[in-house]
């Protein structure tokens, strides 16, 4: 087929948001199709013990999944209220990969349904486009206050926010300590000193993209990853410490999917 056809074909797509699975991403969701329908997976999913019959668990996800046509959207209410514990694989007799397969029905949902994300997901999205963290920032007098407080209560120092410097350990804090669990932050650059880590903080740093992704935007979180590693190896970086391991996973993850030496 002529570069000008495909061209034409991928336009046409992106108009009409039709998803087209990778060969991967085919594979994943063909597990589904494992499913004994033993209802062992919902002895043990936390959410279907907490709503009851409310709520129709993983085994809910392959009987809307059990079509010919990938009607994925059917499964909407199912994939926004699964927890991604993993509980459900670790007990299914045939492993399907239930976590796998939310995760790539949020992004498929994302991207040719949006009206079916929850707005309160929306918000969050919203939150790291403007203020590049998933939870919106106090003001500075208000966080400056709450921190003081906070550091006083457990006896714990204040310290500045280091620059990053070329070739220095990059802190990276997280959404988290930077905006909700301030005094974690301030906990991991003690720890830092006490071990004589020459360290510095990233000007402008975002979300690592994990809240991002398990909402489904993988577009987003992507474009945040990318442009994170890219101004590390701009910056000389090679080694990067964080607070949270959602995180840590997430940028080793991103690291290995993009080449990079961090």
């Amino acid at each position: 087929m002529r570069r000008k056809e495909l061209e034409h074909i991928d336009k046409v797509l992106a108009e009409e948001k039709i998803v087209v699975f990778s060969p991967y991403e085919d594979e994943i969701y063909s597990e589904i199709e494992k499913c004994q329908n033993c209802s062992l997976c919902l002895t043990f999913c936390p959410v279907f013990e907490a709503t009851g019959e409310f709520y129709p668990g993983p085994r809910g996800i392959a009987d809307e999944l059990s079509r010919d046509v990938r009607e994925f959207w059917r499964a909407s209410s199912i994939v926004y209220m699964c927890t991604l514990c993993g509980r459900c694989q670790e007990r299914c007799p045939v492993n399907v990969p239930i976590p796998e397969v939310v995760m790539l029905l949020r992004s498929k949902i994302f991207v040719q349904r949006p009206d079916l994300v929850p707005e309160g997901l929306k918000v969050l999205l919203e939150n790291v486009s403007r203020y590049g963290y998933i939870f919106e920032p106090m003001n500075p007098e208000e966080r400056e206050e709450s921190l003081r407080g906070r550091l006083e209560r457990i006896g714990l120092p204040l310290r500045g926010d280091p620059p990053l410097r070329s070739g220095l350990v990059a802190y990276f804090p997280g959404c988290q300590a930077e905006t909700r669990l301030l005094e974690v932050k301030e906990a991991g650059k003690l720890v830092l000193e006490a071990f004589d880590v020459d360290y510095g903080i990233p000007e402008k740093w975002k979300c690592c993209g994990l809240p991002v992704r398990l909402i489904g935007d993988s577009a987003m979180a992507d474009e945040l990853q990318r442009s994170f590693l890219e101004e590390m190896e701009r910056m000389n970086v090679t080694d990067v410490v964080v607070t949270c391991a959602g995180c840590a996973s997430e940028l080793k993850s991103a690291t290995k999917r993009l080449g990079s030496g961090i």
